[in-house]
């Protein structure tokens, strides 16, 4: 079957990151302020977006589209929203594997290193935390990184930490 013709299924973690409310909070955060219309407009655009397979490029581009940014914030806000639901996604999905435990792990080399994640890293890597429980990242309690749902957002902005399930 040609590639053209294959048929994409959708999927319903995927839909279900989307449709969370920490995907809601990173784009209120993220704008400050901005009524609930552009919230919702700026969510369905960029799960469209994705959905047609759209690069980071792209997904700036709808960004734009609707919003007075400059390109530059529409990366930063395609950026996070787009990193928060695929994390929320990564947890639903463990948790739906049967996983137990979950570590923190923070990119070789960052461009921006958010204090503290270093030392969360090390500390989960020693003893990995419950797949249920929240990670205690400088005071505050995250499901997983980019958690917007927590009121922690200083935690959450520009953070490219993964948390990685194990079976133990």
């Amino acid at each position: 079957m040609p590639w053209e013709e294959m048929q994409v299924m959708p999927d319903p973690l995927m839909i279900e990151a989307w449709a969370s409310s920490n995907a809601e909070m990173a784009v209120k955060f993220l704008l400050n302020e901005g009524s609930q219309q552009t919230c919702v407009r700026l969510l369905n655009s960029l799960e469209e977006g994705t959905d047609q397979g759209e690069d980071i490029r792209r997904l700036a581009g709808r960004v734009q589209a609707i919003l007075q940014v400059n390109r530059h914030q529409a990366f930063s806000i395609a950026q996070n929203v787009l990193g928060a639901v695929l994390a929320e996604r990564h947890y639903i999905s463990a948790q739906s594997a049967g996983m137990k435990n979950k570590i923190w792990s923070c990119p070789v080399s960052p461009v921006r290193e958010l204090g503290g994640h270093r030392d969360v890293e090390r500390r989960y890597r020693r003893h990995p935390c419950p797949i249920h429980e929240p990670f205690i990242v400088n005071g505050a309690k995250l499901r997983f990184p980019r958690d917007y749902t927590t009121g922690h957002p200083e935690e959450c902005v520009g953070c490219c930490c993964l948390a990685i399930a194990e079976r133990v």
